[in-house]
């Protein structure tokens, strides 16, 4: 083989790998974000939703339509639906959060939550009168607890980063079981 076949060879392969490349980008629906996470298309699964804010495929992230303030421990001006955290450690701009929920008859209890854009949060979830699981589809969390039980520390363990309201829910309970986080501007 020549050096003009090679070059021809190598060019060859250079367009192949270029292709790939940009096939896998369109497919993907373009580059991720810094975060690591896709940020959805206008014409992405939510763009029928005046209230949408751009999430990952298959998230429900949107504007906060509900204004509650971010509770501390011992907080008792909050709703009986909004959870308390029974710790709050504050480090700079963000805050580490932990909170207990339950499921119970069918339903979470309390099922709001509510942090700061940024915050840790840790949620214990306890089982009391079934199987349940809890899952959070913005951030890649879904845990599973049998009746009785409880996560232990750590389990259940995210940073809410960025400001919104979104849902979590129960895929093995009776019905549409969902409870609602918000993550407030700071």
């Amino acid at each position: 083989m020549d050096k003009k076949q090679e070059y021809i060879l190598i060019g060859i392969g250079v367009v192949v790998v270029l292709l790939i490349i940009a096939g896998l980008v369109f497919t993907k629906g373009g580059p991720a974000s810094p975060t690591g996470t896709q940020e959805a298309t206008p014409a992405g699964f939510l763009s029928d939703n005046p209230n949408a804010l751009p999430t990952v495929q298959g998230g429900t992230r949107e504007k906060v339509t509900t204004a509650i303030p971010t509770p501390d421990v011992n907080a008792t001006s909050v709703s009986k639906d909004v959870a308390i955290p029974f710790n709050v450690q504050e480090t700079g701009n963000i805050s580490f959060r932990q909170f207990e929920i339950r499921g119970e008859g069918n339903q979470f209890v309390p099922d709001t939550i509510v942090v700061n854009a940024g915050d840790v949060i840790d949620l214990k979830l306890t089982a009391v009168d079934g199987d349940y699981n809890i899952f959070f589809p913005d951030f890649g969390i879904k845990v599973a607890v049998a009746e009785g039980q409880s996560t232990k520390p750590g389990a259940i363990n995210f940073q809410a980063a960025t400001y919104g309201q979104y849902l979590f829910s129960c895929s093995i309970c009776r019905g549409t079981v969902t409870g609602t986080l918000i993550v407030n501007q700071k």
